[in-house]
């Protein structure tokens, strides 16, 4: 027996109100998941090439320095993202208290 999705819906709100389901806060956005999964690409390739052994220097350096690129986006990314959020919030507390 399965349940749909409106179902299971339903059956949360009426035994369990408190438990809501919601996708991870990574998941919301794009950008996010995309260096990520760039990142996780990157370290996959270099552990290949270490374990096999026999690679070139060059190319390890090269992948090393891709995986770090990677981290520098996702760090500005989320500092940027850190900022609109915040200018977000003081925008939404100055306009409610001009509007009360």
């Amino acid at each position: 027996m399965t349940c749909s999705a409106f179902g299971a819906r339903k059956w949360l709100k009426t035994f369990r109100p408190k438990i809501a389901l919601h996708p991870h806060k990574s998941d919301y956005c794009d950008t996010c998941k995309l260096i990520k999964e760039e990142k996780s690409r990157q370290a996959a390739i270099l552990k290949r090439l270490m374990q096999a052994g026999s690679a070139e220097e060059q190319k390890i350096r090269e992948v090393e320095a891709n995986i770090e690129v990677s981290e520098e986006r996702l760090r500005s990314h989320k500092e940027d993202a850190s900022a609109a959020r915040d200018y977000y919030n003081q925008t939404i507390r100055t306009c409610t208290e001009n509007w009360n």
